[in-house]
């Protein structure tokens, strides 16, 4: 399903794996020189600069394009409207696809660009003809953005997706009264532990390989969206905005004492298990969310100024980063302040004979034939 060429995204794999081993001090110089070419790669992938460039330049071309289509069509362009741009969104598609298949690009800024330009276009073109409705909206953004992930291996489609999904689910949840209002925080909560559950159990499905990158962006999002949907400030807010509450200065919401709890818990519980099963993602969104702790203490109790709880925050941050990295610059429990690349050490030692391998070759075996003569035969020739 997915769109480029699966050899070469295996192979680029390995030479990032191979770069990684090198700056590691796992393998040789020598060794990786000629590794590399052992695992080919024919994708168009730039720089970030020339990316930059080439994304905005294909916006641009793009713009002019519809442009010109527009002022041909001036007397019935209106009318055709919604037409026009589900129009142009196909042909940017098809664009896409011969600029990935025929071109070989790969994270080039054209396809990306091309990607975000026909999904947009598509959009407004239907919800155009739905008079913006939102679960049509939403619908579309969710099957658009689902596709894209599919097929390009895309992250931010991927995180897109998510949001798209969980937009509908929560829009049309609140419609079924005010039970369903009062409860939609923790059916939330309950969506966003089962997508990150999911997401948890295929990153390590040899099917989705390709997918790492889209399965993680999955995986901060529902993190965040199980955090929010138990943040005192976010539902009461939320509550108060989208239901109409009319809730006063001081005046809390049912449940509030048990949304507290959450907002203190629920970072801690993400630093805590990170800690206990070396999880990256899960360690930085809890310390990310220590901040998002902080924000809400602040803006229902304030305390000092804001310029003096930012002053006091910041050097109490730095002064816990400095002591930590100290502590750390020697590994403690699986741990250390120096910069590791890759996931597992052990991948890389094992990459490394596997360059070793392919590099020098095997090693001939012996002839173990009889009359020969060497080491393994049976003759009684001088090459003992």
């Amino acid at each position: 399903m997915i769109a480029y060429n699966k050899e070469w995204l295996d192979n680029q794999a390995a030479n990032d794996d191979i770069d990684e081993a090198y700056e590691m001090y796992l393998i040789s110089a020598e060794e990786k020189k000629q590794a590399c070419p052992l695992f080919p790669v024919g994708f168009y992938s730039p720089n970030y600069f020339i990316r930059v460039g080439l994304f905005i330049l294909t916006f641009i071309i793009a713009g002019f394009s519809f442009g010109l289509i527009c002022l041909i069509l001036m007397s019935a362009v209106e009318s055709i409207l919604s037409g026009l741009l589900i129009f142009f969104g196909g042909g940017a598609y098809a664009m896409l696809e011969f600029f990935v298949r025929q071109k070989n690009h790969y994270r080039s800024g054209v396809d990306d660009a091309l990607m975000w330009i026909a999904g947009g276009c598509i959009l407004f073109g239907i919800a155009i003809a739905t008079d913006f409705n939102f679960n049509s909206m939403a619908f579309v953004v969710l099957i658009l953005a689902l596709y894209f992930a599919v097929r390009f291996a895309d992250i931010l489609m991927a995180g897109l997706a998510v949001i798209a999904f969980a937009s509908l689910f929560f829009h049309n949840y609140t419609q079924f009264g005010n039970l369903a209002k009062e409860t939609t925080p923790f059916v939330m909560m309950i969506l966003a532990g089962m997508i990150y559950f999911v997401a948890k159990r295929n990153e390590k499905n040899i099917i989705f390989k390709h997918y790492t990158l889209c399965n993680m962006m999955v995986k901060i999002i529902s993190l965040l969206l199980f955090y929010a949907a138990g943040n005192y400030f976010i539902v009461r807010e939320a509550s108060n905005a989208m239901f109409e509450l009319d809730l006063q200065p001081g005046q809390t919401i049912l449940y509030g004492w048990l949304f507290w709890i959450l907002t203190f818990l629920v970072p801690l519980l993400y630093i805590g298990w990170g800690v206990k099963t070396k999880d990256p993602v899960l360690l930085r969104i809890g310390l990310l969310l220590v901040a998002a702790i902080v924000f809400t203490v602040r803006y229902y109790h304030a305390i000092w100024p804001v310029e003096i709880v930012m002053l006091f925050g910041g050097i109490l941050l730095v002064l816990i980063a400095y002591l930590i990295t100290r502590w750390l610059s020697k590994p403690k429990m699986g741990f250390t302040s120096e910069e590791i690349k890759g996931k597992f050490i052990m991948d890389k030692l094992n990459l490394e004979a596997l360059v070793v391998t392919e590099t020098f070759g095997h090693s001939p075996k012996p002839d173990t034939g009889f009359g020969g003569g060497s080491f393994g035969g049976g003759g009684a020739s001088g090459g003992f």
